[in-house]
């Protein structure tokens, strides 16, 4: 008599939540992309990890009010493992090439001061942190979807996280560079980035003389 199993005779395993099967209508994450119009929405300022000289307003304001200069926002998460750490430090190696050229950057994290701080002091970070609580910011982009979660796409990130992207915004609160990266596999494109803050800066030039 064979001694192999049949299917009906295996075990009835419990899996976690995560593994449990998804409706075939699910949502799915759509990400900004380039020309999109940035949605406003309202940030607080005690959501602030790291401070932001340029902050006017001392509780909260609609991210409208900072495009009035190229804004650079970028999406960050801890889970994100060493991608994470590296987009820190190119940031880090932009951040004072923004300002230069007139613009601001912002980095969206899906954690607060508690996980951030060891980051900021260990690698010297100077641009403002914002917490991105329950990922509001980031679905409103189109990177974070509870029903389309990022470990589906990239193994060893196990936290209901958003996907990496970097924006550039102009005046217009236009999109006019987008690096989204949902399987957590490329660079940023740091010339590319700036070339899109200077254009940005262009355009509200133009804008101001007329």
């Amino acid at each position: 008599m064979s001694t192999l199993h049949r299917y009906a005779d295996i075990l009835d395993i419990q899996f976690p939540d995560r593994f449990e099967p998804k409706p075939l209508n699910r949502k799915r994450i759509n990400p900004l992309r380039k020309h999109a119009i940035f949605p406003d929405t309202l940030l607080r300022k005690d959501a602030l990890v790291t401070p932001a000289g340029f902050w006017p307003h001392e509780i909260s304001l609609p991210l409208s009010l900072l495009t009035d200069r190229p804004l650079v926002v970028a999406f960050f998460s801890v889970h994100w493992n060493r991608y994470g750490i590296d987009l820190l430090q190119q940031l880090q190696s932009l951040h004072q090439d923004v300002k230069v050229m007139g613009g601001r950057l912002l980095v969206i994290a899906a954690e607060g001061e508690q996980a951030l701080r060891p980051l900021v002091e260990k690698y010297q970070l100077t641009f403002p942190i914002l917490h991105d609580r329950n990922n509001a910011i980031a679905a409103l982009a189109g990177l974070y979807e509870k029903q389309d979660p990022i470990w589906d796409r990239v193994s060893g990130v196990d936290a209901d996280v958003p996907i990496p992207a970097t924006y550039v915004i102009n005046p217009a609160q236009q999109v006019s560079f987008a690096a989204v990266d949902p399987y957590l596999q490329h660079k940023l494109d740091q010339r590319a980035l700036l070339s899109a803050v200077y254009d940005a800066r262009e355009q509200l030039q133009r804008v101001q003389v007329a």
